[in-house]
Formats: structure tokens, C-alpha cells, sequence
């Protein structure tokens, strides 16, 4: 099963979601592209995303909000 993590770059390049089975996994993706500083849990996939990817869509839309938490923040998620 994938899990999303939001994952930060040292270098300031722009953060991605990486769908991974663990963060370990998540940093070895990520660390193709440049060199990690963070990666923390989000509760949906968010945009950009890189590596393989769920069929589940890109429902986080805040996703430096929603980095480290396991739900949407949210009330009532998407309509507030």
C-alpha cells in the first residue's frame, strides 16, 4: 500500500508528494531529484507528485497545512 508524504529539499527546489510504503522509501525516491531535508505524512496525495502513484487522486490542496498530520485539518475538508 502507498502511502503520501510531502517531501522538502534543502536546496529550495519545490516540494513534492511521494507515494511510498514508508518514509525511508518516500526519501530514497525523492533524493533522484535532490537532496532531502524533510518527509512528513499527509492524509491525501497532493500536487506535484513524482514516482509511482494510488489511484487515488490529488484531494490535498494545502498540502504544507495537511505535512505531518494523518487527516485534513479541516471542519468539513474541501469546503471551508
Amino acid at each position: 500500500m502507498l502511502t503520501p508524504f510531502w517531501v522538502t529539499f534543502t536546496n529550495r527546489q519545490a516540494s513534492v508528494c511521494v507515494e511510498a510504503s514508508s518514509v525511508e522509501a518516500a526519501r530514497i525516491v525523492a533524493s533522484e531529484v535532490g537532496p532531502v531535508d524533510q518527509v512528513r505524512d499527509l492524509p491525501y496525495p497532493a500536487s506535484p507528485r513524482l514516482g509511482a502513484q494510488s489511484d487515488c487522486p490529488a484531494f490535498c490542496y494545502a498540502p504544507d497545512t495537511c505535512a505531518g498530520r494523518s487527516a485534513c485539518p479541516k471542519s468539513y475538508a474541501c469546503s471551508e
